[in-house]
């Protein structure tokens, strides 16, 4: 994280991380994950990983309905993985639109 404090939505939990911190993410485990800002402040990470390799997979598990979109990308056996109670959006698109 190099400015600012947003959250990392990790299966449906988010953790608020500060300039200064890192958050990796394993390979084939199925953790679900995203990074909102829910202040109003400027973020800036930077984002390092593969994303050409032959084995990326995506699956949307909070919005099931996108995965037929993906075709060969898909990961079709994805392992379940017990979400917890937020839904991924951002404070904002939810207080003007409501969850999905």
């Amino acid at each position: 994280m190099l400015e600012g404090t947003p959250d990392v939505w990790l299966d449906g939990r988010l953790y608020r991380l500060q300039p200064g911190d890192s958050v990796g993410f394993k390979a084939g485990d199925g953790l679900a994950h995203t990074f909102i800002n829910n202040t109003e402040q400027i973020v800036r990470l930077l984002c390092v990983g593969d994303t050409d390799r032959a084995d990326n997979r995506i699956h949307y598990t909070v919005h099931p309905e996108r995965n037929q979109f993906l075709g060969a990308l898909h990961w079709d056996d994805v392992p379940e993985r017990e979400l917890g109670g937020h839904d991924g959006l951002p404070d904002k698109l939810r207080d003007n639109n409501g969850s999905f």
